[in-house]
């Protein structure tokens, strides 16, 4: 699942920090290590622990280690890991090791969960003089904004590098191979609700699906929101806070706010419509992220009630 699904590697890989935020993991293709999978941190751990071979014959009891053995773990959390495909030349896999878990219909699995930070807006300040290829005519563009939640970046298009993003040079989604191009679309949510899923090891779909049952279960969006900055809803999952070590500023944005209500007013306004196919998102499970409930503008302006109304500023809508 694009938003926020679960990615294995079988073979040998690697975690590569990029800018203190996001994490690649990275296979070896035979010349150079190649990204397959991307993870916007918030903590990686590494451990290793010696291994205790003590027992009753161990000189004096005391404790006894193996030497030159010894065990080792990395352990890594943070908000999105984005990309089930995983490629190389010569093969390719596309994975769905979560079915499993999802297919299971005991009680305590109601729901897909999912942390929905999928850009609706691909704004530049150009577009105000230059139409925007979008059909926004502002950046906060309600109808705009509403259409792109099922299409646009992760639906129909995608940028190959940070070089053709700022050039706007747009690439197109589609599956080769089966001619399924929602399982590569993140974005199109209800293409992998409504479909079987079938793996593909080497570059071959396996016949069998997997254990998920199409249109089984509701989707729940555990996380919505984008940051009430310019541009917020070009990468919704940035958030500017001078207290965190993760804060940042969308794509292309210059830091002015008007956005994070537009942003919601349109998931709301799609998501209740009675368009999308019944049954599948729950309206009354999106969950907002990172919403701040005190009456604006009395915060972040009264300062003497609240000391965070500078630093808060940046998540005011």
């Amino acid at each position: 699942m694009g938003a926020d699904c679960a990615c294995f590697l079988e073979g040998i890989g690697r975690w590569w920090a990029q800018k203190g935020k996001d994490l690649l993991l990275k296979i070896f293709n035979g010349t150079s290590y190649e990204t397959v999978a991307r993870l916007r941190s918030k903590r990686l751990a590494f451990n290793a622990e010696t291994v205790d071979v003590t027992d009753v014959e161990s000189a004096g009891r005391w404790r006894e280690l193996l030497g030159g053995a010894g065990v080792q773990r990395a352990s890594v959390s943070g908000r999105h890991l984005q990309g089930c495909r995983l490629r190389w030349p010569g093969a390719e896999h596309l994975l769905q090791r979560g079915d499993p878990e999802l297919a299971d219909h005991r009680p305590r699995f109601d729901a897909v969960g999912i942390d929905n930070y999928m850009p609706c807006a691909d704004w530049r300040d150009d577009d105000l003089t230059n139409a925007s290829p979008d059909g926004f005519r502002t950046a906060d563009d309600l109808q705009a904004m509403t259409t792109a939640i099922t299409s646009g970046e992760g639906f129909a298009w995608y940028y190959a590098s940070d070089a053709a993003r700022r050039a706007r040079e747009r690439s197109p989604i589609s599956d080769g191979l089966a001619g399924r191009s929602w399982v590569f679309r993140y974005k199109d949510i209800a293409g992998w609700w409504s479909n079987p899923h079938h793996e593909r090891i080497g570059g071959v779909e396996i016949p069998t699906a997997t254990s998920w049952i199409p249109r089984s279960k509701p989707v729940w969006f555990t996380e919505l929101g984008c940051g009430a900055i310019d541009k917020g809803a070009n990468q919704p999952n940035i958030f500017a806070d001078p207290k965190s070590a993760e804060s940042a500023v969308p794509y292309i944005s210059n830091r002015t706010r008007a956005m994070q209500r537009r942003f919601l007013e349109a998931h709301h306004a799609w998501w209740g419509s009675g368009r999308p196919p019944p049954g599948m998102v729950d309206p009354a499970h999106l969950f907002v992220w990172s919403w701040d409930a005190r009456p604006f503008p009395s915060f972040p302006q009264n300062t003497s009630t609240w000391s965070d109304g500078a630093t808060g500023a940046s998540d005011i809508g």
